[in-house]
């Protein structure tokens, strides 16, 4: 058998089975685009992971808040922790934030404050 042989038996066959030459043709096209699809998008997830990753790191920002676990009404104190000394507590002023942010490569001091509290909605009764 010549290479025109197989090529002409080839096509012959193809146009027999046009329905299954068209099935697997789609299936091909749907797999290669689902595969393409997953790659580009564990790819973003693992570079979005990284950055956020590379993010904890930064020390521009300082987040300063109460510790009211310790004295039980203590007015707005922050905990630190020295090297052997303990834990000291700082009345949160506004020279304290700004001692803070004199730190060097401190860019933002943000105070916060949380409340917890428990409520009873009733409606219509």
């Amino acid at each position: 058998m010549s290479l025109l042989d197989l090529l002409a038996l080839i096509f012959d066959n193809l146009g027999r089975r046009k329905a299954r030459v068209a099935l697997t043709a789609i299936g091909v096209v749907i797999g290669t685009a689902a595969v393409v699809i997953l790659v580009s998008l564990a790819f973003g997830l693992q570079k979005n992971a990284t950055e956020q990753l590379y993010g904890i790191g930064d020390l521009s920002q300082i987040q300063v808040m109460p510790n009211y676990g310790d004295g039980g009404g203590a007015p707005l104190t922050a905990s630190k922790t020295g090297g052997g000394s303990g834990t000291t507590q700082t009345l949160i002023t506004n020279d304290s934030l700004e001692q803070l942010a004199a730190i060097e490569g401190v860019l933002v001091v943000v105070p916060r404050d949380f409340l917890n509290g428990s409520a009873v909605l009733t409606f219509k009764r």
